[in-house]
């Protein structure tokens, strides 16, 4: 399983299958780094085999959504590999509205490069992730979706 993170200006981070961590168990703040944030960006969640993808073809390779919760720090050494790098939360399904068109066009960018396959995730960072939130140990991290659904629980020790 692959996850990917698209950040604005294209620049795109590739995290080890170790570096995602479980949403419901608790995080814990690294001894390395300096000035931890965090901030969500939306994920999808690659349902089929897929290389050479094309954008108005996407929504037949992605049929769950969540949101990433992603903690960045100054002088973080390990960054893309770093246990808890990124915490998924519960994965719900698309609906009939579908991708947008930025998500469509992401899903074709990374087809481009590497066969998708399924249970790979997709991160899109909008422009605004360098607004974080700051952590402080025994924060309790709490995101309900807009039906009342709890996508993302857990706490940082």
């Amino acid at each position: 399983m692959k996850t990917l993170i698209f950040q604005p200006g294209g620049k795109v981070r590739v995290l080890a299958d170790s570096a995602v961590g479980r949403n419901r168990q608790p995080w814990f703040l690294p001894e390395f780094g300096s000035d931890w944030k965090w901030h969500t960006a939306s994920a999808l969640r690659i349902s089929r085999l897929g290389k050479g993808i094309r954008p108005e073809f996407a929504d037949r390779y992605a049929a769950d959504r969540s949101l990433a919760w992603i903690p960045e720090a100054d002088a973080n050494p390990a960054a893309e590999f770093m246990d808890g790098a990124v915490i998924i939360g519960d994965w719900m399904p698309i609906g009939p509205a579908g991708l947008t068109g930025r998500e469509r066009d992401v899903i074709a960018t990374a087809a481009r490069f590497a066969t998708l396959k399924q249970g790979d995730v997709i991160i899109l960072e909008e422009d605004n992730a360098d607004i974080g939130v700051p952590i402080r140990i025994n924060d309790k991290i709490h995101i309900e979706s807009a039906d009342g659904h709890v996508v993302l629980e857990f706490n940082i020790k």
